[in-house]
């Protein structure tokens, strides 16, 4: 599995497909997926299950893969890693099969930023202003 890591890896910086960071994450992902599965008993990837791909899942929403949960931003990009290297196996490799396919991540929509009103804007530039008078 590590090879097939490895040539994922050449794939995606030939094709310059995303920030330093993703692939970064990506790479621990993909390295813990593959340690993972291993200590499962399981070296090749076309042996990998939607069972097996369960039990890792839950192995990192416990914590037990990494001391600690890990936050929903980094398990969404962990499966997302994990998609993206199913995709490239399909269309690369001739893996036919993709236990990562049915597995979805809840994304959570991000709140809309809160503005200040006129009024809390003249009254912060008020006591801005009272500050500078003060000790100027």
């Amino acid at each position: 599995m590590d090879e097939l890591v490895e040539r994922f890896f050449t794939y995606l910086s030939n094709k310059n497909s995303g920030s330093k960071h993703t692939l970064d994450g990506y790479a621990r992902d993909l390295n813990r997926f593959v340690s993972f599965m291993e200590k499962c008993g399981i070296t090749e990837i076309s042996d990998v299950t939607k069972l097996d791909v369960l039990s890792y899942t839950e192995a990192l929403k416990s914590g037990h893969l990494t001391g600690k949960p890990l936050s929903d931003r980094s398990y969404a990009r962990a499966l997302s890693a994990l998609r993206t290297f199913y995709k490239y196996l399909n269309l690369h490799e001739g893996v036919e099969t993709n236990p990562v396919a049915s597995f979805k991540v809840k994304v959570r929509q991000r709140s809309i930023p809160e503005f200040l009103t006129l009024e809390e804007i003249a009254a912060l530039m008020e006591k801005h202003h009272e500050f500078a008078v003060k000790f100027n």
